[in-house]
């Protein structure tokens, strides 16, 4: 087995947004494969930086949030974690469930949501 490209102790952030429903995305959308995240512990601003698209322009909120798990915490709740950096997000990662054919039921959701620190 190989080992995995990030690495279980890495720490990962999800940005969310409060007034979305939910705050923070926890399952995918009906067009994606995958729940976007970003390496390393991150602060509201570096994450709403990169997620909204204006760089350092970005006008921080009182909405924007991020909240913070492991790789291995997710995988240890049964996801597929891995990096798949983008040119605008050198440090984005996929959470993927083992299964494609498999949906984001309630009981999913819940679990990937027991993963974060908030």
């Amino acid at each position: 087995m190989t080992a995995p490209d990030v690495p279980d102790d890495e720490p990962l952030t999800q940005y969310g947004h409060e007034g979305d429903d939910p705050s923070f995305r926890n399952a995918t959308r009906s067009y994606e494969t995958d729940v976007s995240l970003i390496r390393g512990q991150l602060s509201a601003r570096a994450a709403a930086s990169l997620v909204r698209r204006q760089g350092e322009r970005y006008q921080l909120t009182d909405q924007d949030r991020v909240r913070h798990s492991t790789a291995g915490r997710l995988r240890s709740a049964g996801f597929v974690v891995r990096a798949t950096p983008t040119r605008r997000i050198p440090g984005h990662v996929s959470v993927e469930l083992q299964n494609p054919e498999d949906v984001w039921d309630d009981s999913l959701r819940r679990r990937f949501d027991d993963c974060f620190d908030e």
